[in-house]
């Protein structure tokens, strides 16, 4: 869903979900998560001679795991609620996933533009969350989200 605000100045902010941008790069994603002949020896504990990496994501990004392979916890069906079974694996994805919102805590700790909705023109979007990451990704090098991490 896109939300265009008006400011005085006649500037247009172009709200985009999380889950948008996300399918606008689906070509990139797809080329990101194929494995590469030396990661085959890495343990990954998806279907046997899967090719490609998973992403692990939150609610919001219901339906990408049509088009590449994702972990995505169970939503409640309407009027209805989950098994035992459905809990339990929603508790270890959200387990799993603490990491993953460190990691962007910590980016929007030391950026202020990733605090609230992305400002700006979509067509600076990617090269901004691109630098961003990898300096956040440094700045976790040398200083761990968590002591014990090494």
């Amino acid at each position: 869903m896109t939300l265009s605000l008006r400011p005085k100045k006649q500037t247009v902010f172009t709200l985009v979900s999380d889950k948008a941008i996300f399918d606008d790069n689906l070509e990139f994603h797809v080329s990101a998560l194929s494995k590469k002949a030396t990661e085959d020896r890495i343990a990954d504990h998806g279907d046997e001679g899967t090719n490609q990496w998973a992403v692990i994501a939150d609610k919001g990004y219901q339906g990408i795991q049509r088009v590449v392979r994702a972990v995505l916890p169970k939503k409640k069906p309407a009027g209805g609620i989950l098994t035992l079974e459905d809990v339990r694996s929603n508790d270890s994805i959200a387990s799993d996933r603490v990491i993953v919102e460190n990691v962007f805590g910590r980016m929007k700790k030391l950026w202020a533009v990733w605090g609230e909705a992305y400002p700006w023109s979509r067509a600076n979007y990617d090269v901004l969350f691109q630098t961003c990451m990898a300096l956040t990704n440094v700045h976790i090098r040398l200083h761990p989200l968590r002591a014990d991490d090494g």
